[in-house]
């Protein structure tokens, strides 16, 4: 058995002391999910401030050298969308990953997303005008991300519960935010 101790950071590399976001552990080839963690204190006190060591300790066994991806899911759609690909899978080791966070509601535009292109996708979003240049970096992750995990993996979606429960939760984060996800699966 294998651990991937993945430690969470925000964007300006301070640890991310938020409890509840899922961290989701994929054989990158097959789809199928290892291991899934709630973020926490790896390391709480006797009742003093919390650590500076927050995230998940994943555990898992594929077979020697396997490629890992890693998806975050948050059930308060703040954090999803972030991933971190093929990683190393042949040993135990630490990962320190920086979440981006998403903005609390639309950007403004104007016009809905209707087609799907890169340049498309990357216009809308920074006519985003009530977003700050981070929340856009972190809509475009989402979006950007849900197009390379999701729309290209549609033929395993029915047989991956895992990757199910991914989709929809990044599907309804960008429902959140305005963005009619069905028109990246096209």
């Amino acid at each position: 058995m294998s651990i991937k101790e993945a430690y969470l950071f925000d964007n300006a590399n301070n640890p991310l002391r938020v409890k509840g976001i899922r961290v989701e552990l994929f054989d990158a080839n097959s789809g199928k999910l290892l291991d899934v963690q709630n973020s926490d204190d790896l390391n709480p006190g006797w009742g003093g401030p919390p650590s500076n060591e927050w995230g998940v300790k994943l555990n898992f066994s594929a077979p020697h050298g396997t490629p890992l991806d890693i998806y975050m899911t948050d059930p308060t759609y703040t954090y999803p969308g972030n991933i971190a690909r093929n990683l190393y899978g042949g040993a135990s080791d630490r990962i320190n990953l920086d979440l981006l966070k998403l903005p609390a509601g639309s950007g403004g535009q104007q016009s809905s997303l209707n087609y799907a292109t890169p340049r498309s996708i990357a216009e809308w979003v920074d006519e985003g005008w009530r977003w700050g240049p981070e929340e856009k970096d972190a809509v475009r992750n989402l979006i950007f991300n849900f197009i390379t995990v999701i729309s290209f993996r549609l033929d395993l979606l029915p047989n991956r519960s895992g990757l199910r429960e991914v989709a929809n939760n990044w599907g309804k984060a960008m429902s959140r935010l305005n963005i009619n996800h069905e028109v990246l699966l096209k």
